[in-house]
């Protein structure tokens, strides 16, 4: 009886001994993970940062070309280049670095054309949408856009002053 009461417990004790082991293991790993996983965000938020900076500079200036070196941003580091590709397209590319990870952003930005819109007005002041329009793709109004019932717009709309109803 004590031997089999002896042989009970060190089994029992070896048993939980060995899920503390694998739950200490889990839970490091776990957080070597997370820790990762946080630091590859990170470098690719202040990569983005970087290149929303960048776009708001040209936004203001569409000549500036000259970028940014190694700017200081929420713990990290970014970089940007401005690249002119040939008619009036630009490649901006953002590398960011935060704590040994490198992460790289890049867009490739161009003016918008008229010609993408399937309708658009200077003014609508002498007419209305009205009940049975249908307007299939992008719309804009460059001034108030006066609807009177329930119009379809199959594309995006958009109108500078808002809507007159």
């Amino acid at each position: 009886m004590g031997r089999s009461s002896l042989i009970l417990v060190m089994s029992f004790s070896i048993m939980l001994m060995l899920l503390g082991n694998n739950m200490s293991r889990v839970s490091s790993t776990a957080m070597e993970n997370y820790t990762a996983y946080y630091s590859s965000q990170m470098a690719h938020n202040i990569a983005g940062a970087g290149m929303n900076v960048a776009c708001r500079a040209l936004y203001e200036n569409p000549v500036w070309r000259d970028g940014f070196s190694n700017k200081d941003f929420s713990g990290g580091k970014y970089t940007v280049s401005v690249t002119e590709l040939g008619g009036n397209r630009l490649r901006v590319t953002s590398t960011a670095t935060f704590f040994g990870l490198t992460r790289v952003v890049a867009c490739i930005l161009q003016p918008s054309s008229f010609s993408r819109f399937n309708y658009y007005s200077v003014t609508d002041q002498s007419g209305y949408w009205i009940t049975g329009d249908t307007l299939w793709g992008p719309f804009h109004c460059n001034n108030t856009l006066n609807v009177a019932g329930t119009p379809v717009f199959m594309g995006r709309a958009t109108s500078l002053k808002g809507i007159n109803n």
